[in-house]
């Protein structure tokens, strides 16, 4: 029997940079077959944070993900530390674990399908990058020659005639302008090489954001992005603002 690992995961299944590192090799070596996630507040007063479990193997890398939305019971609003987690909320996910199948809570992710689409949405801009440093390269290596070919000129001048020098100068001022106007490609291909990466980074890097909304509920008001969170807060503010302008209005006809 393969062994079974898990352990408690704490802003990792949407941060980025070293966060990310880490999903992409945990995805990558082992199997992370399924994410239970808990209610928000589980910790509290410790943390707020969103807190998931996550159970893998190492059987093989990971190519599906079962996800478990572990609800609220019914008529509780938050954890505290005398009202902490039950172990009897689990009841309907012990259930569930052996025989999977989606329902409001649960679902899965079909992670190697989109890895794969991943990796061919993000192929024709990984091909812009390369073309692009390609030219890079050809036209610094160009540079550097017209830059020798100057250095030789201005070397032997003195002993070419005046009117030969003159030629000598109208020919390094042409061949400057060359190199300036190669130098400008030559910024303007890195930066398009950088943002065709960085397009094709985000796209790959998409694929490791483990933060999935549940598909069989409505928005999921705790997972949400702080960006979500604060427009919908304001929404409700802006309704809330509205509903008590008619009540006063109401009122004052009322008078």
């Amino acid at each position: 029997m393969v062994g079974l690992g898990w352990y408690f995961l704490m802003g990792v299944l949407f941060g980025d940079g070293m966060c990310a590192k880490i999903k992409e090799d945990l995805l990558s070596n082992f199997n992370l077959h399924t994410i239970i996630r808990l209610p928000n507040g589980v910790f509290t007063p410790y943390t707020s944070i969103p807190t998931n479990i996550l159970f893998f193997d190492t059987s093989k890398s990971t190519e599906k993900i079962w996800f478990y939305e572990l609800p609220l019971p019914e008529g509780r609003k938050n954890y505290s530390k005398t009202k902490p987690l039950e172990y009897e909320e689990f009841g309907d996910c012990l259930q569930w674990w052996d025989n999977r199948v989606e329902n409001d809570f649960a679902w899965c992710y079909d992670f190697k399908g989109e890895k794969d689409k991943a990796f061919k949405l993000s192929q024709s801009h990984l091909d812009k990058a390369r073309e692009a440093e390609e030219r890079v390269n050809q036209y610094s290596q160009e540079i550097k020659e017209l830059e020798a070919k100057i250095k030789g000129l201005e070397a032997s001048i003195l002993d070419f005639t005046q009117d030969e020098q003159k030629k000598i100068k109208v020919s390094v001022k042409e061949i400057k302008a060359k190199i300036k106007d190669l130098s400008t490609q030559v910024d303007e291909l890195k930066n398009v090489s950088k943002d065709e990466q960085e397009k094709a980074n985000n796209i790959l890097n998409a694929i490791y954001n483990l933060d999935r909304k549940n598909p069989n509920s409505g928005d999921d008001f705790e997972h949400l992005p702080p960006d979500r969170l604060i427009a919908d807060i304001m929404k409700k503010d802006q309704k809330i603002t509205s509903l008590m302008s008619e009540i006063e209005a109401i009122l004052e006809e009322s008078n």
